[in-house]
């Protein structure tokens, strides 16, 4: 695109942040991410919600949680990024995010719930070694 004098657009940088949050590519992530800044796109609810999740994905919770609270709108879709950035992290921070959803007047969908189950099945670290009896 860049050869050929095409500027990236919302959905173009979007889908390489996704590609980029599969295959956990943070450093071209960050990349993209400078080019939205400097395309102006950094701020758009689609665009945003995949920086989100890409920054999540790559582990990297705490720039996940700056491009949300920078998002002028949130959509159940951001809050399921981050939700989902956080279910693997720490889940009482992902319960907190759902219950500031409600609060805002944004409704958890199916995705979200599942999301939370999810986390919930995964091992707490200050869990380990720790009796069952």
């Amino acid at each position: 695109m860049n050869m050929h004098g095409i500027v990236p657009d919302e959905v173009s940088l979007a889908s390489i942040l996704s590609a980029c949050a599969n295959v956990q590519a943070l450093k071209i992530g960050q990349q993209v991410h400078s080019l939205s800044v400097k395309n102006g796109l950094e701020t758009s609810l689609y665009y945003g919600s995949s920086l989100i999740d890409m920054y999540s994905k790559c582990g990297v919770i705490e720039d996940a949680r700056k491009a949300f609270y920078f998002m002028p709108h949130w959509s159940v879709v951001s809050v399921n990024a981050l939700i989902a950035g956080f279910g693997y992290r720490n889940l009482e921070e992902a319960v907190n995010l759902l219950h500031e959803m409600q609060d805002i007047g944004l409704n958890p969908t199916e995705i979200t719930f599942s999301i939370l189950l999810d986390a919930c099945s995964v091992p707490v670290k200050h869990w380990e070694g720790k009796s069952t009896a």
